[in-house]
């Protein structure tokens, strides 16, 4: 049984374990009289032989060993040893405690689980919870020599209702030379699947929940046949038990009071009863004895676990939560603090002179200066985010020297995109200007007095290059390819490299001469007259070709062609594949620069929010930044022309679409 004492140490107070030490049941007198005995007897009989039966020169010897074996006793280091056994085997100790198994939760388990009202359910329920007890008894019985000297046999087991008679037929007969104890976990396992196939446990879910508890509970038994099995090694236990009497033995010699008229060192006093020595043999073999004690708290010592007790305990628990208690609560009723919201629980006299100390925090209380909480000033910092929205680059600075974030349309307008559409305009306006429309033809007869590809463009083209803004953002180089306006260029340089190649002889017509136009007017300028000053020649602008000193007149499209023997119709099927691969190319580009734009609207309602709200956004910008801003980039366009001309695109795109729809149909009808 376990000796417990803790409501005797439940307050502080003066003396409060000199109590304990009357007590016998438990205590270190009960276990370490017999060898306390022996070790005073002992010195006594050294003590009168050295005293009475000598004579003095066989007390001269004796005084000699004496001091011999008070110079070496300590040489032994028994604080050390005892000390790294007995912590060892009181964590044992505690580990073995913790393996014992216990049903609740399982039990509990069982019950929510295992459905029915039926008998058979209940039948099932209970015997579930039988096995649990069986395989605890089972393990008890064999590690336990209580529990053993209780159910020394299974026939004892029937007799107590834990095991029936068909159980424990199919028991003995099993060979298992490495043990039977775990045979009724199988058969709940078993029971468990068959519930689940009859239906009384409703989910695949809840019978994982109840096996993987189950197999908690097998894994508890299965340690304590584990500490049974594998004991503290014994040459650790035969150190310890040498060191001990070993020491002890030298204690009773060397500890002997001699003469104090021979003048030997440390014995200038002559006493009869040696109470330090006694202590000092106390506590070594006392320690000692505690290890021997709780090294297997499964036997019947006073402070090992009452075994017998958990087996009872549980088997009615089991029960009760399986079958009388299942389904069953007591009715619902409102509670004392169903209208208050804050409860408060009532004191007794006692417990209201309790001091209260509430988790508020150290801190709480702290009282702290008015003139030392004031915030001191910082510096405003702008983070730096992917999509690079700041710009460190000194073109993006105002006057005094302040960074600022700029338009989301000033990205499109400085991207390659932006650079591509400007070129396109300024080649329209002056398209318009000089001949008054956009002739097809013009542009090919032009494009045979440019020199051949890769060669080194003007500087006019380098010039333009150069005024590209050095601060477009990266993300804006991501939505816009720079590479598409180049794709589009040079799909137009191969549809006029096919006609010159072609130029000396007949070439037929191609249906698609409607696509060309309409790829024409798609590439328009989306955004005109950015710009006040005059723009460059198309030709400079578009092609980045050498100018040429020549003039060719406009020359009218004409309307067919004479049809020539060489294989015509791949060729104009290529091209017209090209062609619709440009328009595809720029609508979706277009649908990018939609989606951006709808962005910034989003944007601008959001920091417009802001502002009514009275906070600043995230988003926004100073107003002196955005004065600034607006003086610096007088010259580019507003949102809302943006949004005219993007109009203006896409009325262009959807031209462009029913010219190609046209082309396909006169090309159909031809062939």
């Amino acid at each position: 049984m376990t000796i417990t004492y803790s409501l005797d140490v439940a307050n502080t107070r003066f003396c409060g374990f000199t109590k304990l030490l009357g007590r016998w049941k438990g205590s270190i007198y009960k276990i370490l009289w017999k060898e306390f005995l022996v070790f005073i007897i002992g010195y006594v009989l050294l003590s009168i032989t050295y005293r009475i039966l000598l004579n003095d020169g066989q007390k001269r010897s004796f005084e000699h060993v004496v001091i011999y074996f008070e110079t070496f006793i300590d040489l032994i280091p028994l604080s050390f040893v005892l000390g790294f056994y007995v912590s060892l085997v009181i964590g044992r100790w505690w580990n073995q405690f913790d393996a014992i198994p216990w049903p609740d939760r399982l039990c509990y388990m069982i019950a929510a689980y295992v459905h029915g009202a039926d008998e058979r359910s209940r039948m099932i329920r209970r015997t579930l919870g039988r096995y649990l007890i069986l395989m605890q008894a089972l393990t008890c019985q064999s590690v336990s020599t209580s529990v053993k000297k209780r159910f020394p046999s299974t026939q004892h087991l029937v007799a107590s209702g834990i095991m029936t008679k068909e159980e424990r037929t199919v028991y003995e007969n099993l060979d298992a030379p490495y043990g039977k104890w775990w045979l009724p976990a199988v058969w709940f396992s078993a029971l468990v699947m068959r519930a689940k196939k009859e239906g009384r446990i409703k989910d695949s879910i809840l019978e994982d929940g109840l096996f993987r508890e189950f197999c908690l509970f097998r894994s508890a038994c299965g340690t304590m046949f584990n500490y049974d099995w594998i004991s503290v090694p014994l040459v650790y236990t035969q150190v310890v038990t040498l060191a001990t009497y070993t020491y002890s033995v030298a204690l009773m010699v060397g500890r002997q009071y001699l003469d104090p008229e021979q003048g030997y060192t440390n014995h200038q006093v002559d006493l009869y009863v040696p109470v330090f020595t006694l202590l000092q043999f106390f506590f070594y073999v006392g320690w000692l004895k505690v290890a021997e004690q709780i090294v297997n708290p499964y036997g019947e010592d006073d402070d090992d676990f009452e075994l017998n007790w958990c087996l009872d305990r549980n088997c009615q628990i089991v029960y009760l939560i399986v079958d009388h208690f299942h389904t069953k609560h007591p009715k619902l009723r409102k509670d004392i603090f169903w209208d208050e919201m804050l409860p408060q629980l009532p004191q007794t006299k006692i417990t209201a002179k309790n001091v209260v100390n509430p988790q508020l925090g150290s801190a709480f209380n702290l009282e702290v200066d008015p003139a030392d909480a004031e915030f001191l000033p910082m510096e405003t910092l702008l983070e730096e985010d992917n999509e690079a929205n700041v710009y460190s680059s000194d073109s993006m600075k105002h006057a005094n020297g302040v960074r600022y974030r700029p338009s989301f349309l000033m990205n499109i307008l400085n991207s390659n995109f932006g650079q591509s559409i400007r070129k396109r305009s300024m080649q329209k306006t002056d398209s318009f200007k000089d001949h008054g429309h956009v002739n097809p033809a013009y542009a090919v007869n032009m494009e045979r007095f440019a020199p051949p590809r890769g060669s080194t463009p003007t500087m006019s083209r380098k010039s333009s290059l150069a005024k590209k803004s050095p601060t477009h953002s990266r993300a804006s180089s991501i939505s816009f390819h720079p590479s598409s306006i180049s794709r589009h260029r040079h799909k137009s340089y191969d549809l006029q490299q096919a006609e010159t190649a072609h130029a000396n002889g007949p070439i037929t017509e191609c249906e698609g001469t409607g696509i060309v136009s309409a790829m024409a007017a798609a590439m328009a300028p989306v955004v005109a007259n950015f710009e006040e000053k005059e723009a460059p020649n198309p030709m400079e602008v578009d092609t980045g070709y050498q100018k040429t000193e020549s003039y060719m007149p406009p020359i009218p499209e004409e309307p067919s062609r004479p049809i020539s023997m060489v294989n015509t119709e791949p060729q104009c099927q290529d091209l017209k594949t090209k062609q619709m691969d440009d328009v595809q190319n720029l609508v979706a580009e277009a649908s990018k620069v939609l989606e951006e734009l709808n962005r910034v609207v989003t944007s601008q309602g959001h920091r417009k929010d802001c502002a009514l709200k009275g906070y600043e956004s995230c988003c926004s910008l100073e107003i002196s930044e955005a004065s600034s801003e607006e003086d610096d980039n007088d010259s580019n366009p507003t949102s809302m022309d943006v949004y005219d001309n993007i109009d203006k695109s896409s009325a262009v795109i959807e031209m462009g679409k029913m010219h190609e729809e046209e082309d396909f149909t006169s090309h159909n009808s031809r062939a």
